[in-house]
């Protein structure tokens, strides 16, 4: 395995940490239990986002490798985003009508909640001028990461491994190229330190596998097993 591919996987561990802070910043802000959904004009990508167990979900349908690109994903992105901000738009007009300033356009067509009403179904409420920067963290983050994914995954002539908890898989593909694929997002549920662990073990697993698979070829072809030896001497 190159250097070149050991410094891709560090780059993608270290960018999917930082979306922990982001989740943190918005867990307060949704409905406990509710998900919002946005899709490319494709409908080969699909992003969740849910305040129930601060998941990020991106599913992918079809032969979307070959229709996927930066801007569909942040426009899923973003229409995920936009109905997140709906109750959160409602609340914040409301929090206006309280302190006496006319009202805006409504964020949505549903009725208008009293803010009584709102903090007993939502919770407590966030301004839209807060959430803001959270948002905006959100969305370059996982475009971001998701973009150097798709990068990464070349799976024709594939090996897969499993990490031992089951946190990710490993692709190692004939080009020596590595994908990086977490289950539904629960990445943000880790520790930078355990990432680094799970990572570390499972390239240990891949470079003992290629080291096996050569020690089994070299044996079937004696004659490139001495040519090998004579240029590691050299």
């Amino acid at each position: 395995m190159n250097s070149s591919s050991l410094a891709r996987l560090q780059e993608i561990s270290e960018r999917a940490s930082g979306l922990r802070r982001t989740f943190d910043d918005l867990k307060a802000a949704w409905p406990e239990g509710a998900e919002f959904r946005g899709s490319d004009a494709s409908g080969a990508l699909t992003v969740t986002i849910s305040s129930k167990g601060d998941v990020v979900q991106v599913d992918l349908a079809g032969d979307w490798q070959k229709r996927i690109d930066e801007r569909s994903l942040a426009r899923a992105i973003n229409e995920a985003v936009g109905a997140a901000s709906v109750p959160l738009a409602d609340q914040w007009l409301d929090d206006l009508d309280e302190q006496g300033v006319e009202e805006a356009p409504r964020a949505s067509s549903r009725p208008r909640l009293t803010l009584e009403e709102y903090r007993r179904r939502y919770g407590t409420p966030h301004s839209l001028e807060d959430l803001a920067p959270a948002f905006d963290r959100l969305a370059a983050a996982r475009a971001e990461y998701d973009r150097s994914q798709v990068q990464l995954r070349q799976l024709a002539g594939h090996e897969r491994f499993e990490s031992p908890r089951g946190f990710f898989r490993v692709t190692r593909s004939r080009a020596n190229l590595l994908a990086l694929e977490y289950e539904k997002g629960d990445f943000t549920f880790r520790s930078t330190d355990e990432v680094q662990r799970e990572i570390v073990a499972s390239l240990d697993e891949i470079r003992r596998r290629a080291a096996e698979e050569q020690a089994e070829f070299d044996a079937s072809f004696p004659a490139l097993a001495a040519i090998r030896a004579e240029d590691a001497e050299r």
